[in-house]
């Protein structure tokens, strides 16, 4: 009993410095910290003896950043190593949950999640996503509620072959240009984006990271996993359009559209 005891403290200890280190890391990507190197170092004294400290402070002064800002991108691989430091996980197990089991693969979500950002973004450097969105906002004839439903439908479409991530990153920045130069407001046509973008993208294996590791746990291949999850996502999808709709289309007022040829948005024609 006495050593079941101790087991069960150091599984608890373990799942709260868990607990508390996914709880940091969230914080830190929301509100990315900035590390006062000066002050830790004693840079912004002004006592200094001797002038070779005076010269190495200098020296420092010159070419060390006053801060040093975190970029969110690297505060989880930092509580990785907070938990290898404390021995809470060991450098095998972080391993073996990249590379998962028979059923769930992790390391294929991050292969996938890499190769359509890579395109994504190769796609919006040749100008192609700017070139669709205004080519596509044309067709609303500067009406806002047929602007809302073609924002809904083109996010849904692009949920559909890529993924919800990719559609939000590439297609936001369009919709809050097209609500600067038309002086509307963004709100209706950025959750009409995330709601189509979440919803639809439940529908397909490749949709959602996390769609792929329950399909792997389940043994669904991509039509399987299609016609289990293809009519949910469909019904919810016009529900959620219809509720939109209701909360905005007193919001959704004629719009002046940009004086602007799709075609100068084309970096590379030909590619």
């Amino acid at each position: 009993t006495h050593t079941h005891t101790h087991a069960d403290m150091a599984d608890g200890g373990t799942l709260a410095i868990f607990v508390l280190v996914i709880a940091a890391v969230i914080l830190c990507v929301i509100w990315p910290p900035a590390i006062p190197l000066h002050r830790l170092l004693g840079l912004q004294s002004s006592q200094q003896h001797g002038h070779l400290r005076q010269r190495l402070v200098w020296l420092l002064r010159e070419h060390l950043p006053e801060k040093v800002h975190v970029a969110y991108y690297m505060v989880p691989f930092l509580g990785v190593l907070l938990m290898l430091a404390a021995q809470r996980m060991t450098f095998s197990e972080v391993l073996d949950g990249l590379k998962g089991d028979e059923h769930v693969k992790p390391y294929s979500v991050i292969t996938l999640f890499f190769a359509v950002s890579y395109m994504a973004i190769t796609l919006d450097l040749t100008g192609v996503f700017a070139y669709i969105a205004l080519r596509t906002s044309s067709l609303s004839g500067g009406s806002g509620l047929r602007l809302f439903v073609i924002v809904f439908l083109m996010s849904s479409i692009a949920a559909l072959v890529t993924s919800n991530d990719i559609v939000v990153l590439t297609l936001t920045p369009i919709i809050l240009y097209l609500a600067k130069v038309t002086r509307s407001n963004p709100l209706p046509y950025l959750l009409a984006e995330f709601y189509a973008a979440n919803i639809f993208s439940a529908a397909i294996l490749i949709g959602n990271p996390t769609n792929i590791l329950v399909a792997q746990a389940f043994k669904l291949d991509f039509l399987g996993y299609s016609r289990q999850m293809g009519l949910p996502a469909i019904a919810t999808g016009i529900v959620v359009f219809v509720l939109l709709f209701l909360k905005f289309r007193s919001e959704l007022q004629p719009l002046r559209l940009p004086e602007v040829d799709p075609y100068t948005m084309l970096s590379d024609g030909a590619g």
